[in-house]
């Protein structure tokens, strides 16, 4: 629920509230009456209230006409001298802050919103607002304030101008001192009443001369980053800038009109906003000047626009398409209103201000500070004044040009990573990069250059840190990698000592690391500065200050092992490989050791972090992740939450596995006719550089039986390869993987990931670091073999091939967690399926399915065989399910029709049904070739439109309806599909849903009835999607619930009361925590799709927690995403 003050600082309100119901949300406007009937359009609920809301509205809000309690607000303001010529101090000296008006309305108006957070109990609260309400912070909801004047407003702070001064950041601060004495003395009686009032309620006492208490909850903010004061005075954590809070107006449209399309000069908008627009005289003054220009005027007249007329190089209206007219014009003459501002701002046109009262004062003097434009005198600038401001700017190409790529950074949503410059580390960046970009993001990597010109394909920007480099051939890069490799050999970081033995010896190398991140550090803040970000995407052992005190928010992702993430005493510490049941003694030997090998290293990078104005890090860490979202990659089978639960600040992917759809690879012709089993070796960039331990583990893989191909690292020159190998300095490890039986690897976080997605066994060599302690888990858990990289005998690794080749449950075992690492839970339609295909198993029948790659492996076990489609889905086969479950979410929540809207609101959506009828056209080819392939004696469809191939195959086919019986067969005796009227209800309303209905699928269904005519068939009957009078149809509805007592079936409709498929390898018992609480025992499931809107689900989740049952929920895959109350169990499905 949004409490806006009632003004124009409303639209900012609506352009939050735009982003929230794109994603789901259900919003509603607490507004005054004279703005009723606003907001709807925007799809937000209004709730009405009875006095003015807020203080703009005065004596004359309330139900009677909005433009005139407008036009009495405004000649109010200009009668009391709040709008006129006087300058901001002396408005204040005269009384003229109003403060005393706000804080009274604010009294009555808590008053008001009290009684409405009780009806509507809001999940969370937005104010937008001048002064706190008591009704709100004592509420117990959650709440955001969000501020749509200038900056200056949120916080008073010394450092920077007082508000509503119009005084110069690089200005005399005397004179900002003296406006803050005389704004102080003027509020004082105000304040100490409204503090009162606040004390009354139960609220603390504000702070001096403050009349809001912004400290504990999130604060967000519109302001371009380029005019705001972030530079003299940081902000607090709990403060959010964005560049702006621009609503869409998708639904206004505006052409540059008639009279001006043709006239010559640039084009401007003027625009002085509702109050001064009604300032008539000063109006009509401005004009004439502006009739003396040679270029065109777009003017915004106000709410008395019918006492002045507009000069033959003008044209004007009351209000004008504010958001469409901007993006048209080449200059904005503006009063400088927050909005205006930062509207102009998003679309990079030069402003002259001409400012009236309150925060535009700031706005104009920052935007002339700034170099983004002008700022006159509203009252008294003169004729010459505003004509050689227009041609000034105008004409300045260089500000023009500013203006542009400050645009450009605003929309393009910039997300700025900064990654460890280490082949594993940013490989994990390029995964999460991926998915950034094809989701609309720039993404930018400031990286080292042995990178440079490496990231292109990707479509990631390059930042390069040394200045001097530029793109380098793959050949100079891998050098540079061969020195970082050799380097490592040469210390002792990649040998043959323990983990233990390593970190006595100097240990972990943080001395040296925490020396480079400082160097780093330092390389990265004057990017920040140039790229302006919009998130910062962190992967790094360090904190970096320059990112932490940036303002920016940032996530931090985890590239190793999560032992690395967060070192928590019940498991082993990271990099030492320790078994995590295995004897703690150890595990606190090796902390000590590790600690003391640090301590010298922390202390130093401590002090370096405190010294650049950031908290202190807690003992033996070198970072702080607390403050932030964490993302890592490992698979649920390998993790470690069943003995350490992580943060709700931490969430899981089963792996960050990039695409690299770029690469193809095919097994090597010298392998390809060869015996035996096919292996991918790789030890990493790092541990392949040990040119005499690849020689020595190659001359034991040269007497297996089976076949190799080797990942041989940067010094590949270096050695030669058996006739059972084949290799090369890197291999294309994504396109490889599904081709092998078996993978020994040095133990990489990606690899180890990667090989968990495409479930294939391991042995695994650590080297150093994280590597070990994957090893550990990998044996631990039983995915593979652990072995000594340098102590390894010859029969210690062959025989550790045999053993996993030939561990048939083991395969059977990893066969399985890859199905559930990379399937969808889209169970829904399928499950019926099943349940028919059963029956027909159970008669002595062959069953096949025709699926897509996210069901495959998962059939078998119901005796079904399994046949491949090709990739028809909307994602690729290496989309994970949580991915998968996700996206389509989003595009349902998108689409709307997973909305808070009715559904006679949904069937208004034009194309609902086109992303059903593009799949079948899509899959109809694909179908038909299997026809021919398979002969399958009948074919039985559970589709949503019709498939030609099956219907012109000549084979009998059946139609298996698994939705709701109305969906079947329109018929006019029965309400209509998706309509949820009742069967005893308005036919009024059942004929106008149709009509709705019919109406947004036209173009759909023209579209499918051509191409089945074009296929051979016969045309459809009319908005009908599928022809179901050829075949049998059989559905599944309870009798108790079917409409057959109101519309009998055709004599080709058979019913039963369910599909239900028998599970009867599943079992289920009440689980413990559940088992012995009072109260009956509840199932909640809202199915796979619905489950994946998170907040829906807490929202309900939560309401179910106050009752005094038990409930099983089916939490679906997002089930890491919330938490379920004392009185619930779930898992992500439940049979």
């Amino acid at each position: 629920m949004f409490v806006p003050v009632t003004g124009a600082e409303c639209y900012a309100c609506i352009g939050v509230a735009e982003g929230l119901i794109t994603a789901g949300h259900t919003v509603l406007f607490a507004v005054d009456s004279m703005w009723a009937g606003k907001f709807t359009q925007y799809g937000i609920q209004e709730v009405l209230l009875e006095a003015p809301a807020g203080p703009h509205t005065g004596p004359h809000g309330g139900p009677q006409d909005a433009n005139a309690a407008k036009i009495g607000r405004i000649q109010h303001l200009m009668k009391t001298g709040k709008i006129g010529p006087l300058p901001p101090i002396e408005k204040i000296q005269h009384g003229r802050s109003g403060i005393g008006g706000f804080a009274m309305l604010a009294m009555k108006f808590d008053k008001q919103v009290e009684p409405l957070l009780t009806s509507i109990k809001p999940d969370c609260i937005v104010l937008e607002q001048f002064l706190t309400l008591p009704s709100v912070a004592l509420s117990g909801i959650p709440y955001v304030w969000l501020w749509s004047p200038n900056p200056l407003c949120m916080v008073n702070d010394d450092r920077a101008p007082p508000m509503c001064s119009g005084l110069s950041v690089n200005g005399d601060k005397k004179l900002w001192q003296e406006f803050r004495d005389v704004w102080n003395n003027e509020c004082k009686e105000s304040l100490t009443k409204f503090n009162e009032y606040v004390v009354s309620r139960g609220c603390q006492p504000l702070k001096d001369n403050a009349f809001t208490d912004v400290s504990k909850c999130l604060n967000i903010y519109g302001y371009p980053l380029e005019l705001d004061y972030t530079d003299i005075r940081p902000l607090p954590r709990n403060f959010i800038r964005f560049d702006n809070f621009k609503r869409f107006d998708k639904h206004l449209e505006f052409e540059i009109p008639v009279p001006l399309r043709d006239r010559p000069g640039k084009l401007i908008y003027f625009s002085l906003g509702s109050i001064g627009g009604a300032d008539v005289e000063n109006m009509k003054r401005l004009l004439k000047i502006l009739s003396k220009s040679k270029h065109r005027f777009i003017v915004s007249k106000g709410p008395l626009h019918e006492e002045y007329e507009l000069p033959d190089n003008m044209w004007g209206a009351a209000t004008v398409p504010q958001i469409q007219v901007l993006q048209l014009v080449d200059l904005v003459i503006t009063h400088g209103g927050n909005n205006t501002t930062t509207e102009t701002m998003y679309f990079g046109k030069p402003m002259i201000v001409l400012p009236l009262y309150g925060d535009q004062y700031d706005n104009a003097q920052q935007i002339q500070d700034k170099g983004c434009g002008i700022r006159l005198d509203t009252y008294r600038c003169t004729e010459e004044e505003m004509l050689n401001a227009i041609e000034k700017l105008l004409n300045d190409k260089p500000l023009n040009e500013k203006l542009r790529k400050i645009s450009s950074r605003i929309q393009s949503d910039n997300i700025l990573f900064i990654p460890i410059p280490g082949a594993g580390h940013m490989n994990a960046c390029i995964t999460i990069a991926e998915g950034l970009i094809a989701n609309g993001h720039t993404v930018l990597f400031a990286i080292h250059t042995i990178w440079a010109g490496t990231l292109d394909k990707y479509g990631i920007q390059e930042v390069l840190l040394d200045v001097h480099a530029g793109p380098q051939s793959p050949e100079v890069a891998m050098t540079d990698m061969a020195q970082v490799a050799k380097h490592m050999v040469k210390t002792g970081k990649i040998s043959g000592l323990s983990p233990i033995e390593k970190a006595r010896q100097g240990g972990s190398g943080m001395g040296g690391r925490a020396e480079k991140t400082i160097m780093f550090d330092r390389q990265v803040e004057p990017v920040l500065a140039s790229v302006s970000p919009d998130c910062i995407v962190l992967d790094q052992f360090m904190t970096l200050p320059s990112v932490v005190r940036s303002g920016v928010p940032y996530v931090w992702i985890h590239s190793a092992g999560p032992l690395i993430m967060v070192d928590d005493v019940r498991t082993p510490p990271a990099a030492s490989g320790l078994y995590a049941n295995g004897d703690k003694k150890l595990w606190q030997e090796f902390r000590d050791v590790w600690n003391n090998g640090c301590k010298e290293s922390w202390i130093r990078f401590n002090d370096y972090v405190v010294s650049r104005g950031c908290q202190p890090l807690k003992d033996n860490s070198f970072k702080d992740t607390t403050k932030c979202l964490n993302i890592y990659g490992y698979p649920l089978e390998l993790d470690y939450t069943d003995i350490r639960p992580l943060p709700k600040n931490y969430i899981r992917f089963d792996n960050l596995k990039r695409n690299d759809k770029h690469l193809k690879f095919d097994i090597p012709v010298q392998l390809r006719d060869r015996p035996g089993k096919l292996i991918y070796f790789s030890l990493g960039s790092m541990g392949a550089a040990d040119v005499k331990n690849m020689k020595r583990l190659v001359t034991i893989l040269s007497k297996s039986k089976h076949r190799f191909i080797v990942s041989k690292g940067p010094l590949h020159e270096k050695y030669d390869l058996p006739v059972n190998m084949w290799g090369a300095a890197t291999v294309p490890q994504i396109q490889v993987l599904p081709l092998v039986d078996l993978v020994v690897t040095h133990g990489g976080n990606n690899t180890i990931t990667e090989t968990m997605y495409f479930g294939k066994p391991m042995i695994v060599l650590p080297l150093f670091g994280d590597q070990y302690d994957n090893a550990q888990q990998v044996e631990d858990k039983g995915f593979g073999i652990r072995l000594d990289a340098y102590q390894c005998s010859e029969d210690k690794l062959l025989n550790a091939i045999e053993k996993l080749l030939n561990d048939k449950p083991l395969n059977e075992k990893l066969r399985k967690i890859s199905s559930r690492i990379q399937s969808d839970n889209m169970v829904g339609r399928v499950n019926s399926s099943v349940g028919v295909a059963e029956v027909l198993i159970a008669a002595g029948h062959s069953v096949t399915f025709a699926m897509n790659h996210h069901w495959l492996g998962r059939l078998t076990k119901y005796g079904i065989r399994e046949v491949l489609l090709d990739d028809t889905d909307t994602l690729s086969t290496e989309t994970s399910s949580r991915d998968f479950i996700k996206s389509m979410s989003q595009q349902l929540v998108k689409s709307q029709i997973v909305s808070s809207l009715s559904p006679l609101e949904k069937a208004r959506i034009k194309g609902k049904y086109q992303d059903r009828v593009d799949k079948v056209l899509n899959l109809d080819r694909h179908i038909e070739k299997m026809l021919i392939d398979l002969k399958p004696d009948c074919v039985i469809l559970d589709q949503f439109v019709a498939i030609p191939s099956v219907v012109l195959s000549g084979i009998p086919f059946v139609n298996s309806n698994s939705v709701a019986p109305l969906s079947m067969w329109d018929d006019p005796r029965t309400p209509p599909p998706a309509s949820g009227l009742s069967a005893n209800g308005d036919q009024k309303l059942w004929h106008q849903f149709r009509e709705v209905m019919y109406h947004s699928c036209k173009e759909s269904w023209i579209q499918i009835n051509d191409y089945i005519v074009s296929r051979g068939g016969q045309p459809l009957n009319e908005n009908c999607f599928h022809d179901t009078k050829q075949a049998l149809n059989i559905y599944g509805y309870p009798l108790e619930l079917d409409y057959t007592d109101i519309r009998p079936l055709p004599k080709n409709y058979i019913r039963f009361d369910n599909l239900k498929r028998t599970e009867k390898e599943l079992e289920f018992e009440i689980p413990v925590p559940l088992r012995d609480r009072p109260g009956k025992l509840i199932y909640f499931s809202l199915g796979s799709m619905a489950s994946a809107d998170v907040e829906n689900m807490k929202r309900l989740v939560t309401i179910l927690s106050k009752s005094k049952h038990r409930f099983i929920v089916s939490k679906g895959p997002l089930h890491e995403e919330y938490d379920l109350p004392v009185n619930m169990w779930g898992a992500a499905t439940v049979p």
